[in-house]
């Protein structure tokens, strides 16, 4: 396992998805996701919250890189995130203002 570390722009996250004690960074251009041991809490307090939401438990997501949302679940590309009745009054509030 190649251990690094890289820098990392916000502009260019898509979403974070939590596995535990890490988490799995997805981003633009980026073929594969990278790997941090962090908590999605954690990463959280580290975003701009402005332009960050989390909307399950597992998954916290870009705002502006969102292409398609619905009650339950929203699109990155291609990618479908679930949206967990914790988070989606939240969510709503602060897509429709982004």
């Amino acid at each position: 396992m190649e251990y690094r570390e890289i820098k990392i722009y916000f502009d260019d996250v898509l979403y974070v998805q939590g596995l535990k004690n890490y988490v799995k960074i997805y981003l633009i251009q980026q073929a594969k996701s990278f790997l941090t041991r962090s908590t999605l809490k954690a990463l959280l307090a580290q975003l701009p919250g402005n332009a960050f939401c989390r909307v399950h438990k597992s998954f916290i997501v870009a705002l502006s890189k969102i292409s398609l949302s619905q009650r339950t679940n929203l699109y990155i590309g291609k990618q479908q995130i679930p949206i967990s009745s914790r988070f989606v009054d939240d969510f709503e509030r602060r897509y429709r203002s982004c």
